[in-house]
């Protein structure tokens, strides 16, 4: 267990361990570019609150991230391969997570809103998660606060894109496209005024290549800002396409990019 305030754990990579690879139980603090694959529990599991940038979560017997009673943030994780759920979150305060990929997990892409929760997820890609009683995003319970769910991609899951268990009045979600799931587009969940039902045309992602084509190029929000002085071209999903003339990144030797 990770203990000491506040503290900052970068670019580590814990494989093999017999439970959690990473679990934080007692001190806030954040995880950067970190690693966590083929444990016998969760990859990352924390009860208080914690940040995650950049990390990355597979092959583990469990969860690749777990959070319980706490708040989370997270920005560019990559969690796949996993027995249990992508990400699962209970009884949290804030859940807010952006610009990451759940896929090819054995249970759902990622549950959330569970208990009382305040929540947003902003340009994910949720793919490939398997089963039959799986689905992109599971809410379980009715969120009872806000939540907010935009450009994101529900493509290609074992049961429905997005599931509510009751119906999803307090969710503001809109932007979303969704695709080839085994059973509906959403149950109990709102239509958006924007959303899509278009193939993604990911690059690869057998091969986890989830660049997308041009089918949602520029559908995502904000495009027109209030005041409409500034015009945005944003791509729904985590990987926006690639354009002639654009760069790289710098990836971390354990996790993803941390520069």
């Amino acid at each position: 267990a990770i203990s000491g305030a506040f503290n900052i754990i970068r670019v580590i990579e814990v494989t093999a361990a017999g439970a959690d690879g990473f679990n934080r139980t007692s001190t806030s603090g954040m995880y950067v570019g970190c690693r966590s694959f083929s444990n016998g529990g969760d990859g990352f599991e924390s009860n208080t609150a914690t940040i995650m940038v950049a990390c990355e979560a597979y092959l583990n017997t469990g969860r690749g991230v777990a959070n319980n009673n706490s708040s989370l943030l997270i920005h560019g994780l990559y969690t796949h391969d996993n027995t249990g759920m992508g990400l699962d979150t209970i009884n949290g305060g804030l859940q807010s997570f952006a610009w990451s990929i759940f896929e090819a997990n054995a249970s759902h892409g990622l549950e959330m809103f569970v208990g009382p929760a305040t929540g947003m997820l902003i340009n994910c890609t949720v793919d490939g998660n398997t089963g039959a009683s799986t689905d992109g995003l599971s809410m379980p319970t009715n969120p009872n606060v806000n939540a907010l769910v935009y450009n994101c991609i529900f493509s290609n899951n074992g049961r429905d894109g997005a599931r509510a268990a009751t119906d999803g009045d307090s969710l503001t979600i809109d932007y979303c496209n969704y695709f080839g799931n085994v059973g509906a587009a959403r149950t109990n969940v709102p239509t958006g005024e924007n959303d899509q039902a278009l193939d993604p045309q990911f690059t690869n992602r057998a091969a986890g290549d989830f660049s997308i084509g041009a089918n949602l190029k520029a559908l995502g929000w904000p495009g027109t800002f209030p005041g409409a002085l500034s015009v945005g071209y944003l791509d729904i999903g985590a990987v926006q396409r690639q354009e002639l003339g654009v760069g790289g990144s710098v990836f971390g030797a354990a996790g993803g990019v941390i520069a």
